[in-house]
């Protein structure tokens, strides 16, 4: 890849320049050789902080949720502080054996991006640091642990992040290989489902499978119950209102011959309005409930690992799609209309800080990107790095001369 060829995606205004590229080039590559999971980072938040530090950024002290990490820079002038969050925490799949610059943690691979997302912060910071004294306002990049089983956003908020910097605005992007290189889905709508982990427990008498009538038949009210349940998704919400219920997980008896007196079930609930969330969570007890009088067995319902949809305010949207339309050239759209009902705890912020929260397309089937996320084959197109860093980069400019 030519280090020239993301320029065919920017205007010559663009605020990115080739050691820049460079530099998210770098970071990227040594970022995506220590994938690190969940909240145990201590490579990845090493060589974030030493990058901020080169960078004179006020590294903080303190570990945010177990292990994010805080660095600011502030201009000469008093103004708004604007925070950029990353995701730093990788997977627990193996990357495919025959890639240059692969994992070097067996088990563990950056397969859905967030070693790109922790670059472009840097390359923002980078930017942005060098125009530190035309700043009116403050800088904050949060770098965030345990997106992918979540739980890392809440857990920094909790130990009291958004008290310490209370930012005006919060900013963030997820390149997204469904989408090509040069593509942006900036919306207002539900960008990422909100997500309910579910858990049902069915108890019962068990039995003979021969003499069902002298039990109080745990499986059949399990049939039942799923058959209600992708019912209810179809029939009784908006056709209009994207949700869904997917049951993936069972536990249930130890022989061919005997009906069990428990079965465990796991599933997970996406919608992207708080209200149909709240009509289907409501509805699913109601349906437990019933089944289990029907079937004379008990059937509990337990909702948890909650995460609200990533929904980003109006006037953040716009400030993001004008510094698009500033920064990229034609060949680009920044106009893509696409959500996802997958999850993203990104929302934790925006719920209690306005900002926008948005998509970069880093597939390119020209050159073989094709693989989704969460696969050993994904891998990313590195010119998204400029493009996501130049967006970025002007569109916290843009909020910090509000």
């Amino acid at each position: 890849m030519s280090i020239g060829s993301y320029r065919s995606y920017l205007k010559q205004e663009a605020l990115i320049a080739d050691d820049d590229f460079e530099w998210a080039l770098t970071c990227r590559r040594a970022l995506h050789r220590i994938p690190e999971l969940g909240f145990d980072l201590p490579r990845t938040r090493a060589f974030v902080a030493e990058a901020l530090t080169k960078l004179d950024f006020n590294v903080d002290e303190r570990a945010y949720g177990q292990s994010g990490l805080v660095a600011s820079i502030e201009g000469p002038e008093p103004g708004p502080t604007i925070m950029l969050r990353a995701d730093m925490d990788a997977l627990p799949i193996e990357e495919v054996a025959d890639r240059e610059g692969r994992s070097t943690i067996p088990g563990n691979s950056h397969a859905c991006g967030h070693d790109g997302h922790m670059a472009i912060a840097l390359t923002v910071g980078r930017i942005l640091a060098r125009q530190r004294q035309s700043l009116a306002g403050r800088l904050v990049l949060c770098f965030q642990p345990s997106e992918e089983p979540g739980g890392g956003a809440l857990a920094m908020i909790r130990d009291g992040v958004l008290e310490r910097y209370n930012p005006a605005q919060c900013y963030g992007l997820h390149l997204w290989s469904e989408l090509q290189t040069g593509q942006l889905a900036v919306t207002e709508k539900a960008l990422f489902a909100s997500c309910d982990k579910l858990s049902w427990t069915i108890k019962g008498s068990g039995g003979h499978g021969a003499i069902p009538h002298l039990a109080h038949d745990t499986v059949g009210a399990l049939a039942q119950l799923i058959q209600a349940n992708y019912h209810l998704v179809a029939r009784e919400v908006d056709a209009q209102e994207a949700a869904v219920i997917s049951i993936g997980q069972l536990a249930a008896g130890s022989i061919h011959n005997v009906i069990p007196e428990m079965i465990s079930a796991g599933g997970t609930l996406r919608t992207e309005s708080p209200s149909s969330r709240a009509f289907i969570l409501e509805r699913l007890k109601e349906i437990a409930e019933a089944i289990g009088r029907q079937f004379k067995v008990s059937i509990s319902l337990e909702a948890s690992g909650s995460i609200p949809a990533c929904i980003s305010a109006p006037s953040a949207v716009a400030n993001v799609r004008s510094a698009a339309a500033g920064s990229l050239s034609g060949v680009c759209d920044a106009n893509v209309d696409y959500s996802t009902l997958a999850g993203e705890d990104m929302a934790e912020f925006l719920l209690r800080v306005p900002g926008c929260y948005f998509l970069v397309g880093c597939g390119n089937a020209d050159r073989g990107i094709i693989a989704p996320h969460h696969t050993s084959e994904f891998d990313l197109d590195e010119d998204a790095l400029a493009i996501g860093a130049s967006v970025l980069a002007s569109s916290i400019l843009n909020a910090i001369r509000e």
